[in-house]
């Protein structure tokens, strides 16, 4: 699968190459191997759950202890908050969410999100600040005003 997509791995595994993008997929994802190895890490005490809150939890509470020596000899030490074992715990919780884009292009492709730009275009003047209860402008006649402004700049250019 390395650098490929997912159809071009299923192909190369001897897929079809009709729908071999989905075959690929739930050939990696089904619910088949899924459920197998869901099944054996349960058997092993290694649930979720498990690896959550026996394993994962308290690593976000990590410390280590750091010694201070004199010739040789342990002078002081102190607790300090083990960052690097932290961030760790911290990304791999942010990875079981999902919550990190691939990092294959290829596969980035596959999932992701649409973004749709609309530009709305802007009134060509500024709107008069109006309350509840105001009457609503003319938007003709301000329209008309600015084209006249606009018509007279050029003029005098």
């Amino acid at each position: 699968m390395k650098g490929r997509t997912y159809k071009e791995a299923a192909i190369l595994a001897g897929y079809p190459k009709k729908n071999a993008a989905q075959s690929g997929y739930q050939a990696l994802h089904g619910k088949n191997i899924h459920s197998k190895v869901t099944q054996m890490l349960d058997e092993a005490e290694l649930s979720v759950h498990d690896v959550i809150h026996k394993y994962l939890k308290p690593l976000l509470r990590a410390s280590e202890t750091r010694f201070f020596a004199h010739e040789g000899k342990i002078q002081d030490y102190v607790e300090v908050d083990d960052n690097a074992i932290r961030l760790d715990a911290s990304k791999t919780i942010l990875n079981m969410h999902g919550a990190y884009a691939p990092k294959n292009p290829a596969e980035a492709a596959q999932f992701g999100v649409k973004v749709i730009v609309i530009d709305v275009p802007r009134p060509k003047f500024d709107l008069p600040s109006i309350g509840p209860g105001d009457p609503l402008p003319d938007f003709d006649k301000l329209e008309a005003e600015w084209a006249a402004k606009q018509n007279g700049h050029k003029k005098q250019e």
